[in-house]
C-alpha cells in the first residue's frame, strides 16, 4: 500500500497530477479541492494516497488533507460506489458539505452534487447518515468548538485526529484543551488546530 507520496509537482490539472518521487513520475487522480491546494508546477507537494487494483491497471487516488481521503473511503463503503464514482463526488462538492448533507439527510442537496442521483443520495444518507451525525453533534459539544473557533473548522481538525489514529475520545479531550488556550483574536485554520493538538498528545 502506498500511503503518501513526497516529490516535485511536475504537472497538474482539476482532476489529476503528476508528482515525481526519486526520477518517477506519479499520475494521481486528485479531487478539485487538492488541485486548488497544491502550488504551482516545481513546487514540494505531499499527497496522501489511496491505491485501487483492478486486474487490468492500477489506479492511485490523492489527497491534499486525511479528511479528503477519510471521506473517500467511507464513500466507497456505500454500496454501489467504486474509486472513480468517489473521486467524481469529491470533484463535485467539498468534503465538509457533504458531510454535512449525509448528516443531515438532505437527499436534494446530495443529488444536485456531481455524480449523486436520487437513488444514491438515498443510500449515502442510509449507509452514513448516522455515523455522520454522530460526529457532528460531538463536535458540538466540545467546549469551545462555538465561539472562537468555527464549528466546521473543529469537526475538520476532529477527524483528522481521529484518521492519524487517536480514539474518539481522546481527540476530544485533546481538542478541548487546545481550544481553551485560544486566544480571543486568533484565527486558525483546521491544519492549525491539528497541529497544536499533537503538540499537546
Amino acid at each position: 500500500m502506498i500511503a503518501y507520496l513526497k516529490g516535485t509537482l511536475v504537472h497538474k490539472t482539476p482532476t489529476r497530477a503528476i508528482v515525481e518521487v526519486a526520477g518517477v513520475g506519479f499520475d494521481v487522480a486528485i479531487p478539485l479541492s487538492s488541485f486548488e491546494a497544491l502550488g504551482a508546477p516545481g513546487a514540494e507537494v505531499r499527497l496522501l494516497t489511496y491505491l485501487h487494483v483492478r486486474e487490468d491497471a492500477l489506479e492511485l487516488f490523492g489527497f491534499a488533507t486525511a479528511e479528503e481521503r477519510e471521506m473517500f473511503t467511507r464513500l466507497l463503503s456505500v454500496t454501489g460506489i467504486g474509486p472513480r464514482l468517489a473521486h467524481n463526488i469529491l470533484c463535485g462538492s467539498t468534503v465538509h458539505d457533504l458531510r454535512q448533507h449525509i448528516a443531515r439527510g438532505d437527499t436534494e442537496a446530495l443529488a444536485a452534487v456531481r455524480g449523486i442521483g436520487k437513488k444514491l443520495a438515498q443510500r449515502l444518507v442510509m449507509d452514513l447518515q448516522e455515523r455522520f451525525a454522530v460526529e457532528t453533534e460531538t463536535v458540538g459539544s466540545i467546549p469551545g468548538a462555538k465561539g472562537k473557533v468555527a464549528p466546521e473548522v473543529v469537526e475538520d481538525a476532529l477527524l483528522a485526529l481521529i484518521s492519524l489514529g487517536h480514539t474518539r475520545d481522546a481527540a476530544q479531550k485533546t481538542l478541548q484543551a487546545v481550544l481553551a488556550q485560544v486566544g480571543p483574536q486568533e484565527v486558525l485554520t483546521a491544519e492549525e488546530l491539528v497541529k497544536r493538538a499533537l503538540r499537546n498528545v
